[in-house]
């Protein structure tokens, strides 16, 4: 029987937070290669937390932390983080400097290379469009091609889809699924239960540590989602859906 390949990325003990804040108690996680790895969990769960400690901007207190030379991160950025002058293509861009530089100026080959990422998500015809002017899912998709430009071998997508229209959300999906067929990896943060449990290969669920990692279909089981959120759940369509507190269906 073949060995299965050695993990993309890995934390193994690791606890992690800001200051006297801990987020993250004593996780250890395997992330392989070419999966797409949903990280759920109610808020304050540690998700982003999770997410900025794999990307290296974030230093375990405990624990190591093994992961590739390229990743790329996919922020979440409200609505003031557009008011300044760039285009669609100025911010796809940016995923090439960490190649050619901060300073010097992109050549033909990054800028045809971030064309080719903005028509990955269906955004080349709006390449030249100042992004304060693109709609929230425009803005999410150029993002992505920022995230695509840097060629990575692990996507950290953090609320990828919070407010997406229908469009940017069916680019997603083709998009997570051109990288795993390549071999690639993404980690996506969400607080929709319903897509993690249809799109992603492994659920890793979070309160603070990990509650359950695995196929979704083991990990969203009634008892761990009580468990990581404590509030009343909701079984509709197949899917447990979780209803919040004080919340009474009808």
């Amino acid at each position: 029987m073949a060995e299965s390949p050695p993990p993309i990325a890995t934390l193994d003990g690791v606890s992690a937070g800001h200051g006297q804040q801990i987020a993250l108690h004593d996780v250890t996680l395997a992330i392989p290669a070419g999966v797409i790895v949903g990280l759920v969990g109610p808020n304050g769960a540690g998700k982003t937390t999770l997410l900025r400690t794999l990307l290296g901007v974030l230093r375990p207190l405990t624990g190591t932390v093994t992961a590739p030379p390229r990743i790329a991160y996919m922020p979440q950025l409200g609505p003031g983080a557009w008011d300044f002058p760039l285009t669609a293509l100025d911010v796809t861009l940016q995923g090439g400097y960490r190649r050619v530089g901060w300073l010097r100026r992109p050549g033909a080959g990054e800028r045809a290379a971030a064309r080719a990422a903005l028509a990955a998500v269906g955004m080349d015809a709006l390449a030249r469009r100042q992004v304060g002017r693109l709609s929230g899912g425009q803005r999410q998709r150029v993002l992505l091609a920022r995230a695509l430009m840097q060629e990575a071998q692990l996507l950290l997508l953090d609320e990828p889809l919070s407010g997406a229209d229908a469009l940017t959300e069916a680019t997603f999906l083709e998009t997570l699924g051109t990288l795993r067929d390549g071999g690639r990896s993404a980690v996506v943060s969400t607080h929709d239960l319903g897509w993690a449990a249809t799109q992603c290969d492994v659920l890793c669920l979070l309160a603070g540590r990990v509650v359950a990692c695995g196929p979704p279909d083991q990990v969203l089981d009634a008892e761990r989602l009580a468990e990581a959120y404590g509030a009343a759940l909701l079984d509709l369509g197949g899917v447990r859906i979780l209803a919040p507190e004080g919340h009474h269906s009808h």
